[in-house]
């Protein structure tokens, strides 16, 4: 299986590759966001409408952290 390396590369079978597809609240399965334009990285919970889950590598997100607490 080929890792996506874009936001815009599809994700194999439309699930998330890097985060859990699972929902952080209720648990419920994530959906590709249906409102998002060329984006395949961005996924909510149809269940509790509680964001947008970006699936990106855990480096990926660390940095961004990493960032932010330096600001």
């Amino acid at each position: 299986m080929i890792a996506p390396l874009k936001p815009s590369d599809p994700r194999p079978g439309g699930v998330p590759f890097y985060i859990p597809n699972r929902c952080d609240d209720c648990g419920g399965t994530l959906v590709l966001d249906p409102n998002n334009e060329g984006w395949l990285d961005e996924f909510i919970c149809p269940r509790c409408n509680n964001g947008v889950y970006l699936d990106m590598p855990k480096k990926v997100t660390d940095r961004i952290r990493g960032r932010r607490r330096q600001t």
